[in-house]
């Protein structure tokens, strides 16, 4: 025979699964669908053209990446107009989106550091280390560099420091 506590655990399970469809309902039927422009909700390509296009870096609907030309350079995408940031014979590569700023490095036979604030670009390094991967956040660069050891850097947008 059941006790009085084994009833109320199976009520109270029972309550709680009605309560868990009623949300889902809710959720799927009643709950307000955000009224969005619908390029907000779908997939857009971004590029169409005979060159190779990858390792996007995303910001607030802005977009930085590396095309294939026959050397690899640096092109952005504000939302509505796409430039061409680079055109040299260097490597350009791994691209770093902030606000319409753009980090990454170049190569032409030696790994450096390259910031596109919007209007100019200003190599950061000039060196015989290897310098990768650059992350930038409002005009502030962190990147690694090895001169056979590993070591980050840290540009604050007028001097670098190793840390």
């Amino acid at each position: 025979m059941k006790t009085q506590r084994t009833k109320n655990k199976g009520f109270a399970m029972t309550v709680m699964a009605v309560m868990v469809v009623l949300v889902m309902a809710w959720v799927v039927v009643i709950a307000p669908v955000p009224a969005a422009n619908a390029d907000e909700w779908c997939t857009r390509q971004i590029t169409e053209n005979t060159v190779s296009d990858y390792n996007p870096s995303l910001y607030n609907g802005g977009i930085a990446w590396l095309g294939n030309d026959g050397d690899l350079e640096i092109y952005y995408y504000n939302g509505t107009t796409t430039t061409q940031i680079t055109n040299n014979t260097a490597e350009d590569f791994a691209p770093s989106l902030y606000n319409g700023e753009i980090a990454w490095r170049g190569s032409d036979g030696d790994n450096e550091i390259y910031y596109f604030n919007g209007t100019t670009t200003t190599q950061i390094t000039n060196n015989t280390a290897i310098d990768e991967n650059p992350s930038l956040y409002n005009g502030e660069i962190a990147w690694y560099g090895s001169d056979g050891d590993n070591e980050i850097y840290y540009y604050n947008g007028t001097t670098t420091t190793q840390i």
